[in-house]
């Protein structure tokens, strides 16, 4: 029986269903996590680099926010938009694996072939299994929920892959050439993303390199116009930070590269576990268990056919790598996703006759393990919230008591942040960008920003961590720091933060206050 869209199971509807009643109440329901309203500064603020990352994560939402105002709602619809492209994309790459090179199509039609080269399998059950997975797996819903620079840089990532693999089906002249220009250029932007996004970016290349029927296309112009771009993009991104002291290599190599030897081998071992473990989860248990029979039986014709192969490169050679990290040093498991993404499409491309039902039924915990991340963020109860997600509830408020507060017992002060999450709620909800100011032990973007002429003498109302941050954090840079009192931020009488209030009448003042 041909498996078609219309007709998928009834369930996977259902859980399509409840997953965009689930992501419009968290978009229109919730305020920005710290790292939206983070990204949010960088579209007030734009450059061509920033502390953490490229640049392309704070011009792309420059506009819609210049056009529908700062509401998180209009973050998470720009996410909403990208991860739909996203999906469409790898979509698009499934159906371009489950069929022939284009340059046998004419061939195959005269001599009467019905079969296909390289992937055994029929392109619509390759595209209904897709739907299945993307439906049911928390690894794309959990993605495009909030606007961050994975999400940004895994639609590009998407799109790059498409137009890669189209451009390996096609013959290695001039009708190749403009695919391989439009892959680099998609490449180039996910690197503009995030920087690793070089990680996939470098496999691609690698697969073409060392696959035999990939390796004719190198010597055609085509691949090396499209290297060109993802190169040119390095190279912007090399000389901001020549301009700008390093920052982003001195982040990424301080903090995720340099090994944690103080860390016991028994907790690096359970480390490396819970990746291993969360790569399964994150794709769907359906998609690892094709893709492993697909391996067992059909190993050769999988490196036979050069999409497939550069597939396989691109999800494994970055997931291994992290595998090997991970028992170094923390591996985020943000970090998988555009593995865990190469593993839905793979096993798609393996995907043999209807979807049965215990394709759906393996599908179920990983529709299950996203529900239950997201539900409660979508009733707002943050006690059973991931614990870095609570940060969508009671800020709103607490910023505007705050600035009532300061209106009548310190008119004219600036209230600021220390850390980068206080700054990044105290910019968003006031609608401007504020550096942060004192010591902080985690440098950021908002030690970049610079104070405008007329604000640059203001006394400060400043939120830190605690009593105790806050008084090592400040007395170490002024010298008239006041304790006021903590300052809570509430919601549904239970308490999400508890940051503590400190007043600096003089910032000018100098450290020697003798």
């Amino acid at each position: 029986m041909r498996t078609t869209f219309l007709s998928l199971p009834l369930l996977i509807w259902l859980a399509l269903l409840v997953m965009m009643l689930v992501r419009f109440a968290i978009m229109f329901g919730t305020g920005p996590l710290h790292d939206e309203a983070y990204y949010w500064s960088w579209s007030q603020e734009l450059d061509f680099g920033y502390y953490d990352q490229p640049f392309l994560t704070g011009w792309l939402l420059a506009p819609f926010v210049a056009l529908l105002g700062d509401g998180a709602w209009v973050m998470r619809a720009v996410a909403t938009l990208l991860i739909f492209a996203a999906t469409a994309f790898l979509a698009l790459t499934v159906n371009a694996l489950s069929g022939p090179p284009k340059a046998q199509n004419a061939q195959q039609e005269l001599q009467g072939q019905k079969g296909r080269s390289g992937v055994e399998g029929s392109g619509s059950a390759a595209l209904s299994g897709f739907l299945l997975l993307a439906f049911t797996s928390p690894v794309l819903w959990s993605v495009g929920l909030f606007y961050v620079h994975d999400t940004v840089m895994v639609c590009f990532l998407s799109l790059g892959l498409w137009l890669g693999v189209e451009a390996l089906k096609r013959d290695k002249g001039l009708s190749s050439r403009p695919w391989w220009i439009m892959a680099g250029l998609a490449l180039a932007l996910a690197f503009s993303a995030k920087v690793s996004a070089a990680l996939w970016i470098m496999a691609l290349g690698l697969s073409v390199a060392v696959h035999p029927q990939s390796r004719p296309h190198l010597r055609a112009a085509g691949p090396w116009l499209g290297a060109g771009l993802p190169l040119a993009a390095f190279l912007l991104f090399l000389t901001w930070n020549a301009l700008n002291g390093w920052v982003t290599f001195r982040h990424v190599g301080g903090e995720h590269l340099v090994p944690d030897t103080s860390t016991p081998a028994s907790d690096r071992f359970l480390r490396f576990g819970l990746v291993v473990l969360a790569t399964p989860l994150f794709s769907g248990l359906t998609a690892i268990v094709l893709v492993v029979l697909g391996a067992v039986r059909r190993f050769r014709a999988l490196l036979h056919n050069p999409g497939v192969f550069a597939l396989v490169v691109f999800t494994l050679l970055p997931l291994l790598i992290f595998f090997g990290l991970s028992g170094l040093r923390d591996v985020y498991l943000n970090w998988l996703i555009p593995s865990c993404l190469g593993l839905l499409v793979l096993s798609c491309c393996l995907w043999i006759g209807p979807i049965r039902r215990w394709h759906v039924i393996t599908s179920l915990p990983s529709a299950m393990l996203a529900l239950a991340l997201l539900l409660p963020i979508a009733f707002r109860q943050p006690w059973f919230m991931p614990s870095n997600a609570r940060d969508m509830l009671g800020w709103e408020a607490s910023i505007e008591k705050l600035m009532e507060y300061r209106d009548v017992a310190y008119p004219g002060y600036e209230i600021v942040g220390n850390y980068y999450h206080l700054a990044a709620q105290t910019s968003f909800h006031q609608g401007t960008v504020r550096p942060s100011v004192g010591l902080d032990p985690r440098p950021h973007q908002f030690n970049l920003y610079h104070w405008p002429d007329d604000k640059a003498r203001a006394p400060l109302l400043v939120l830190t961590p605690s009593l105790d941050e806050g008084m090592e954090a400040l007395s170490g840079v002024f010298c008239s720091v006041t304790p006021l009192s903590p300052w809570p931020v509430n919601h549904r009488e239970g308490r999400i933060a508890l940051p503590y209030l400190f007043a600096i009448h003089n910032p000018s003042e100098k450290p020697d206050c003798g």
